[in-house]
């Protein structure tokens, strides 16, 4: 038998997923109450794969401090483009950042929405300190997934194969960073289906 990596459990809040799907009609959008809380998203020095596992949008503002970030980027499935923020380049006013940001061919980002992954580059071990709200579910992120790649946060815990059997689509693949071991994690419903 060969050793096969397999998914446990998918981590609240912090853990975003890259999804490659082949898609049908969206699901219908679930909702819960919660108390809203602040939440701390930590960040190795590097690259940090996170989400927004909440309906609370984060301002990118709050990655602003130029000692502990590089920069911040969000996939734009929709527009099938890169968001980017740079705090050094917006600590230098004016329209810099997103002069840089439009002649790159970046939107500028301005906030991490509900349900929504993105990348951190942070130049030292850090955290912020994010409001939570109602945390963004399978069936809520799924009803925003557009055919290919799609960056998505859950704010619920659910297995891979979970979130693939509750959306209506076909999902290829999920991907998950490590930040601290560098590696990355893969899993397939196809494969899962076949044991391997």
């Amino acid at each position: 038998m060969k050793p096969r990596f397999k998914f446990t459990r998918l981590r609240a809040f912090c853990l975003a997923l890259l999804i490659a799907l082949n898609l049908a009609a969206p699901q219908a959008q679930a909702t819960a109450v919660v108390v809203t809380t602040n939440v701390s998203l930590d960040f190795a020095k590097g690259w940090n794969l996170a989400g927004n596992g909440t309906d609370a949008a984060i301002e990118v503002t709050q990655f602003a401090d130029t000692s502990r970030f590089v920069t911040v980027w969000k996939w734009s499935a929709a527009q099938n483009a890169w968001a980017f923020y740079a705090p050094a380049l917006a600590a230098q006013g004016g329209t810099v950042l997103a002069d840089y940001a439009i002649a790159k061919g970046y939107q500028l980002l301005t906030t991490i929405g509900a349900g929504e992954g993105f990348w951190v580059n942070a130049a030292q071990v850090t955290s912020v300190v994010v409001s939570s709200g109602v945390p963004a579910g399978v069936a809520a992120v799924g009803a925003a997934l557009v055919t290919g790649w799609n960056l998505v946060s859950l704010g619920e815990t659910a297995t891979p194969k979970q979130f693939c059997a509750a959306q209506s689509g076909g999902v290829t693949t999920l991907w998950a960073w490590d930040p601290v071991q560098t590696k990355w994690y893969f899993y397939a419903p196809s494969l899962d289906a076949n044991g391997g």
